[in-house]
C-alpha cells in the first residue's frame, strides 16, 4: 500500500507540473493552468513510431465534473510534426482525460490516459476533480480499455476528501467500492456511515450510499434497511431496479413477467429497464407463436418499440417462413424507426459515446434491420429491392459485419453475378471478415469456372494467408507480459484450485456472472473452444464466477449449470477478491496465461461471429505457446 500511495503522489506531482506549463515532454497543453469554461489546446508529439508515422490522428476527450459527462473525438491536425486540437469545457467541467489514437495503434499512457485538472482562480485544482477522475476510472474503465490500479482509485478519492470532507459523503460508496477487499478496514469507514445515519432527512443519493456501501461491506441486513427507505420514499431510484430485475428473470411464464413489468412501469415509466423487459416479453410470445398478442401490447407500449425488437420478430418469422407479408411489414417498421434514430443522433447519446462512435452503432442498428428487410424481400421474390437494401447495408457497416457479408455476398453468388460476388469475396477474406459459406460457396464458383479443387486450396489459402498476418500482426502488438496474480479459490465441487497447478500450461481464465448478458452469449463460443483443446493436456480452461449480485452464489452458479448443462470447471470468486486482483473492469474479460505464469492477452467483451473469436482465441492460445 506504502508503495502504491509513492506511485500515485510521483504521478499526481507529474501531472501537477505539466499543468503550469505549457510544454511537457510530448503532451501539453494551454491555457497553463486552465480554468472552467475555457477552450483548450492540447498539443501532442507522439514517440510511438506507429503514431508517429501516420497521416491521421484523433484525441478522445472524456470531460468530467462529479463523473463522465461528455465523450469528444477531435481530428489532430499537424505542424511542424506536432499535432494540435481544440476542446471546449463548460462551467461545470472538473477535468479531462485523454487519448490519443490512429487506426493502427493508441496511446493512453500505459492504461491511465493523460489527464488535465482545471484549476481555480487562485491556482488550486478545482474541489471534486480527484473525486471526479476517480469516479471516471471506477464507472468507465472497461468501456474506455483503461487499467487504472484500485489503490490508486481510492487514493484519488482520499486525496479531495482530506481537503473537501464535504465530498464524502457524495462518493462514499463509489469510494469503498473501488478498496480492494484484501486492504478494506471496516472499523475505518463504518464511523462516518454511522455518523451519516444520524442526519436528518436523508436524501436520495444518501440512502443510496448507505445500501451501496453496507452491501459491500457485507452487512447485507443494513444495506436491506436503506433499500426499503429508498422503495418508500423514492420508487424510481436506480437501486430498486436490480430487485425488479431478480424478480423478473424468474418468471417462467410471458403472463407472469407481464405482472412485472406492469408494477415497474407504473412507478417508473420511463427507465430504460421497460425496454429490456419488454422486448423479452415480446419473445416470449414470439415464441409461442402468439402474433395477436404481440399486435395488442404494440399498441399499448409503443414507446418501447425499438428497431431492435421488429428486427428479432422480423426475422425469426423469415427463418420460419411464417407470414412473409407481416414479416416484410414490421421490419419496415424497424428501418423506419432506425432511420429516425440516425436522423437525431442528439437524443439519448449516452456520455461515454463519442458523436462519431454514436452515429456509428446507430448505423449499424439500421444495417441489421435492412439486412432483415432485404432477405425478405428476396423471399418474396422482390429482388430488385433486396439488392438494393443489401448494398446499403454494406456500405452502412463498411463491410466490418462477417455475418452481413455473407448475406449479400449469397445473394449475389443467387442472382449469378459471379464475378462480382467474387471480388466482394476476395475483399473481405482478405480483411478477415468473412465466413465458411462465404469460402464454400466462392469456392463453387471457382469450380464452375473450370479450375480444380486444388487450385482452389492454393487460391483461397493466400487470400487467408493476408488475413491471417493482419489478425497475428495485431495480436502481436496488443501481446503483454505481466505477472499473473496467484490465487487460490474453490471450485463448484468444493475443491482447491490455485493458478500454481497450470504451471507449464496455457491457461484460459474467463470471468463471468450468471447476470452478463454478453458472458452467456460467449459461452456457445466457449464450449466450442473447451471442445477444440479436450485432447491437449497444455491447454487448460477456468471460468471465474464473480459479481454476483445474490446472497447464495454457490447455489446460485449450481442453478445456472443445472439449467444450461455447460461442462465448464466453474471457480467461484465470492468475496470477488481475485477478480479485484487481476484489475477486471467489466465482464466478460479473458485472460491467456502462458506455463510462467506471464499474461500474455487480456481481452473484454464479445466481439465478432463464432468463427472470428475461436480464430482469434486459437491464435492466441498459439502465441502464447511459442513465448511459453
Amino acid at each position: 500500500m506504502k508503495k502504491s500511495l509513492f506511485v500515485l503522489i510521483f504521478i499526481i506531482f507529474t501531472i501537477c507540473a505539466c499543468s503550469t506549463q505549457k510544454e511537457h515532454g510530448k503532451f501539453s497543453y494551454s491555457p497553463g493552468t486552465p480554468k472552467a469554461g475555457d477552450e483548450i489546446t492540447i498539443t501532442y508529439n507522439p514517440d510511438n513510431p506507429k503514431i508517429k508515422s501516420s497521416d491521421e490522428i484523433s484525441m478522445e476527450v472524456y470531460s468530467f465534473s462529479e463523473s463522465l459527462d461528455k465523450t469528444n473525438l477531435i481530428d489532430l491536425t499537424k505542424k511542424d510534426n506536432v499535432w494540435s486540437g481544440k476542446v471546449s469545457t463548460s462551467d461545470s467541467t472538473k477535468g479531462l482525460l485523454v487519448q490519443f489514437k490512429t487506426d493502427e495503434a493508441k496511446d493512453n499512457n500505459n492504461e491511465l490516459g493523460y489527464v488535465i485538472f482545471l484549476q481555480n482562480t487562485d491556482g488550486n485544482i478545482v474541489p471534486g476533480a480527484y473525486a471526479g477522475l476517480a469516479s471516471l476510472y471506477y464507472r468507465y474503465s472497461s468501456f474506455f480499455k483503461l487499467n487504472a490500479a484500485r489503490d490508486s482509485i481510492s487514493n484519488y478519492f482520499m486525496k479531495d476528501f482530506e481537503k473537501n470532507k464535504e465530498l464524502k459523503r457524495e462518493y462514499i460508496a463509489d469510494y469503498i467500492s473501488s478498496i480492494p477487499r484484501k486492504e478494506m478496514k471496516t472499523e475505518t469507514l463504518l464511523p462516518f456511515l454511522e455518523e451519516l445515519e444520524k442526519e436528518e432527512n436523508l436524501s436520495q443519493k444518501d440512502l443510496e450510499n448507505l445500501s451501496n456501501a453496507y452491501r459491500r461491506l457485507g452487512n447485507f441486513q443494513k444495506s436491506a434497511k436503506y433499500l426499503e427507505m429508498l422503495e418508500n420514499k423514492y420508487p424510481k431510484s436506480d437501486l430498486l431496479v436490480e430487485k425488479f430485475y431478480q424478480r423478473f428473470k424468474n418468471m417462467l411464464t410471458p403472463k407472469k413477467m407481464m405482472d412485472v413489468f406492469t408494477e415497474f412501469q407504473s412507478i417508473n415509466p420511463e427507465h430504460g429497464f421497460n425496454n429490456y423487459m419488454f422486448a423479452s416479453i415480446i419473445n416470449k410470445y414470439q415464441a409461442k407463436s402468439n402474433y395477436k398478442k404481440i399486435d395488442e401490447l404494440f399498441k399499448k407500449y409503443n414507446q418501447y418499440l425499438k428497431p431492435r425488437i421488429y428486427n428479432t420478430i422480423a426475422w425469426k418469422m423469415y427463418e420460419s417462413k411464417t407470414d412473409l407479408p407481416k414479416a416484410k411489414e414490421l421490419s419496415l417498421k424497424g428501418v423506419e424507426l432506425a432511420r429516425e434514430e440516425l436522423n437525431n443522433l442528439k437524443k439519448d447519446q449516452p456520455e461515454f459515446y463519442s458523436e462519431q462512435d454514436w452515429q456509428k452503432s446507430k448505423e449499424t442498428s439500421l444495417a441489421m434491420v435492412l439486412d432483415t428487410y432485404a432477405n425478405i424481400e428476396k423471399e418474396l421474390g422482390n429482388k430488385e429491392n433486396a439488392l438494393k437494401s443489401f448494398n446499403e447495408v454494406v456500405e452502412l457497416t463498411n463491410k466490418e459485419n462477417s455475418s452481413l457479408n455473407e448475406n449479400y455476398f449469397l445473394f449475389l453468388y443467387e442472382l449469378g453475378k459471379n464475378n462480382e460476388a467474387k471480388l466482394f469475396a476476395e475483399e473481405i477474406i482478405k480483411e478477415g471478415k468473412s465466413t465458411g459459406k462465404i469460402k464454400e460457396s466462392l469456392g463453387e464458383i471457382f469450380i464452375n469456372e473450370g479450375k480444380s479443387k486444388e487450385e482452389f486450396k492454393k487460391y483461397l489459402s493466400g487470400l487467408e494467408k493476408t488475413a491471417n498476418e493482419k489478425l497475428i500482426k495485431k495480436l502481436k502488438d496488443e501481446m503483454i507480459n505481466k505477472d499473473a496474480p496467484a490465487f487460490e479459490l474453490k471450485d463448484i465441487e468444493g475443491n482447491t484450485v490455485k493458478l500454481s497447478d497450470f504451471k507449464n500450461k496455457i491457461l484460459i481464465l474467463d470471468f463471468w456472472a450468471t447476470w452478463c448478458g454478453p458472458c452467456l452469449q460467449s459461452f456457445p463460443f466457449m464450449q466450442k473452444a473447451v471442445n477444440n483443446y479436450k485432447d491437449d493436456p497444455n491447454v487448460k480452461f477456468l471460468f471465474v464466477n464473480t459479481w454476483e449480485r445474490v446472497d447464495d452464489k454457490q447455489k446460485n452458479v449450481e442453478e445456472f449449470l443445472k439449467r444450461t448443462k455447460y461442462p465448464f470447471h466453474i471457480l467461484l470468486d465470492n468475496e470477488n477478491i481475485v477478480v479485484d486482483a487481476y484489475k477486471v473492469q467489466g465482464i466478460p474479460t479473458k485472460f491467456i496465461i502462458d506455463g510462467n505464469g506471464k499474461i500474455k492477452f487480456a481481452s473484454t467483451g464479445l466481439h465478432g461471429g463464432k468463427a472470428e473469436f475461436l480464430q482469434e482465441l486459437d491464435l492466441m492460445i498459439n502465441l502464447a505457446k511459442e513465448n511459453n
